[in-house]
């Protein structure tokens, strides 16, 4: 119901929140130590809610999870861009 909301990040879509990278190895340090705990072991893995997640702003300097991460596996999202799929890109202006 309302939770799916939470995890919706559509394509094209630029989102102010961490991003856990494929290469994540499910340790769980990032889901204890997340202030606002916007972070959750999933069966799909480690997800971050971009609805929840605020950078640490207000808490810390940077991103914690992105601090205590040994393996390097969480992103500054919003300095990603989500590149649309081809297909739609085509003819656009």
């Amino acid at each position: 119901g309302m939770r799916a909301s939470v995890w919706s990040a559509r394509e094209g879509e630029v989102a102010m929140a961490c991003r856990v990278e494929p290469h994540c190895n499910a340790c769980g340090i990032c889901v204890a130590i997340c202030p606002v705990n916007a972070i959750l072991e999933t069966v799909d893995g480690v997800r971050i809610s971009s609805a929840l997640c605020t950078e640490c702003v207000g808490y810390a300097d940077t991103p914690v999870c992105m601090e205590v991460c040994a393996i390097d596996a969480i992103s500054d999202a919003c300095t990603i861009e989500w590149k649309p799929r081809r297909d739609s890109a085509q003819g656009a202006v």
